[in-house]
């Protein structure tokens, strides 16, 4: 959800701040909070989701910190999504077309892309660098054929949560968006023990079968290094 200046690293325990003082922060996003304080990208929400919006930025120290405002709106029509203005978001259907979430703050405007789904069977994983998570990695995920079943997209703490079918068996990852400076050693990244190009000729597995019970958790996080480090050694986990 990068909405703008660029993103940061670090920082899952924001602290809090007012509007009164937008110029104290830098690198100032839209970001979705569960009322469990995880994070969500608005491009994946699923029918049911109520998720809270504030605007986050970094203060000096490179703290994340949120960033209360009012004045949320959004495009979608009351079918798809209802709004406050004090930034309660919630998904009531799923659509086929993509919306827009609004802020305006002190004549500078804010906003984010929204999309809903229906709630399939859900994957839970994060992206990250060496030490910091990486916003707006796209996860491509798919079936036993190889054809595409789902995607999702990381949060700004590098998060995703992913609702996809019980075929879905394998992923990669799209880092376009996240990394048009060419920053990280893509289309390479580790996941557990392997190396992985991104695309469909070298998918990492998901582990194990699905369930429409319990969320799948990642048992480990998907890593991309740097260009300024030591180069990655060459994939190893390709399945073929």
């Amino acid at each position: 959800m990068l909405i703008a200046g660029c993103g940061g690293g670090g920082g899952s325990n924001p602290g809090s701040g007012t509007g009164t003082g937008l110029g104290a922060y830098h690198s100032i996003q839209v970001t979705g909070y569960t009322a469990l304080r995880q994070m969500l990208n608005t491009k994946n929400l699923i029918v049911g989701d109520t998720i809270q919006l504030d605007l986050t930025g970094r203060d000096k120290n490179n703290n994340l910190v949120v960033i209360k405002e009012s004045g949320w709106t959004t495009d979608a029509p009351s079918g798809v999504a209802t709004l406050t203005s004090d930034g309660v978001l919630t998904i009531v259907g799923a659509s086929s077309s993509t919306y827009t979430i609004s802020l305006v703050v002190n004549g500078v405007s804010f906003s984010s892309t929204l999309f809903a789904s229906t709630a399939q069977d859900l994957v839970t994983g994060v992206v990250k660098n060496s030490v910091n998570p990486i916003e707006d990695v796209i996860v491509d995920f798919f079936d036993s054929t190889g054809s595409q079943v789902g995607q999702a997209y990381t949060a700004r703490d590098g998060s995703f949560r992913a609702s996809v079918p019980a075929t879905a068996v394998t992923f990669t990852i799209d880092m376009s968006i996240a990394d048009p400076g060419a920053v990280y050693y893509y289309p390479q990244y580790g996941y557990g023990a392997d190396q992985y190009l991104s695309g469909k000729s070298c998918l990492a597995k998901l582990p194990g079968a699905l369930s429409s019970t319990k969320v799948t958790t990642l048992p480990s996080n998907i890593v991309v290094d740097v260009r300024s480090g030591v180069p990655p050694p060459p994939p190893t986990g390709c399945l073929g």
